[in-house]
């Protein structure tokens, strides 16, 4: 992970978390657990099956970095594009932390006989995040969501 000092240097370090989730996402084992465990029912679960000696070598292989050397990064050139900023983590924390609010609301809009709940513009994080967090509403299971100028309208099911 790359991280910035008070000075502003840049520097890059591993820690052992980052080595953790790259070859926890690295096998499709390792990513279905992840998915497992970021549900909030089973997300207790999460101490118990981590804290096993035997689990993580088994479900994510040898985590030695010296037996199995990650390959370089590859170093972008100045005429390549930037890589796209990933509002994967902060679209699934915001869903998280409202979908209990975003299940309350979609259940009086259903009560009103609507089919659509609007999340305003207000209430979201950067406009950038809208798609992601779209993703994120329909892998919390809501039925469809898409952005709008105003904001994020979840289609409800009635």
């Amino acid at each position: 992970m790359k991280y910035r000092d008070r000075q502003g240097r840049e520097y890059e370090q591993t820690t052992s978390q980052d080595s953790f989730l790259a070859a926890a996402y690295s096998s499709a084992m390792g990513r279905a657990l992840m998915k497992f465990l970021g549900c909030p029912i089973f997300s207790k679960c999460a101490r118990v099956i981590l804290d096993s000696k035997f689990s993580v070598p088994f479900i994510f292989g040898d985590l030695n970095p010296a037996r199995n050397p990650a390959p370089p990064a590859p170093v972008p050139e100045d005429d390549e594009e930037p890589m796209p900023e990933n509002f994967g983590p902060l679209a699934f924390n915001w869903v998280e932390s409202h979908v209990i609010d975003l299940n309350e609301q979609c259940n009086e809009a259903v009560a009103e006989g609507l089919s659509e709940y609007l999340i305003p513009a207000q209430e979201l994080p950067v406009t950038e995040s809208w798609d992601a967090i779209c993703e994120a509403l329909i892998h919390s299971d809501f039925r469809d969501a898409h952005c709008c100028d105003e904001g994020i309208i979840i289609e409800i099911e009635q």
